[in-house]
């Protein structure tokens, strides 16, 4: 059963309220993540994205089925951060950056 989100944080997790980025970094992604971060930190606004989400799962999908550890929280963060890098691609400098952002995107999700 597909959940919305796991509440119960595991070993090695990092909560996601403490999360730090870098606000000097050029790249879109960190602004991704901190918006991202509001919305989970936001309880009014987080239940307002994850009724939008449960209204876009299409009709013939059974909400029991689904991989255990994905949650809707994950599919959208994951789903969101595929989205940014589908645009512009400025070669090796967005690679470097990207390595070096790669931990805060596991962090938030």
């Amino acid at each position: 059963m597909r959940k919305i989100m796991n509440p119960q944080m595991q070993f090695g997790e990092v909560d996601i309220s403490q999360i730090e980025f870098n606000l000097r970094c050029r790249d879109e992604i960190p602004k991704l993540l901190m918006g991202l971060q509001h919305i989970y930190c936001t309880p009014e606004l987080r239940a307002t994205v994850f009724e939008i989400l449960k209204e876009m799962i299409p009709e013939g999908v059974d909400p029991n089925n689904g991989c255990p550890g994905m949650d809707l929280w994950k599919v959208f963060v994951l789903g969101t951060v595929r989205l940014r890098l589908i645009g512009p691609f400025s070669g090796w400098i967005r690679r470097e950056m990207l390595k070096s952002i790669k931990r805060k995107v596991h962090e938030i999700d």
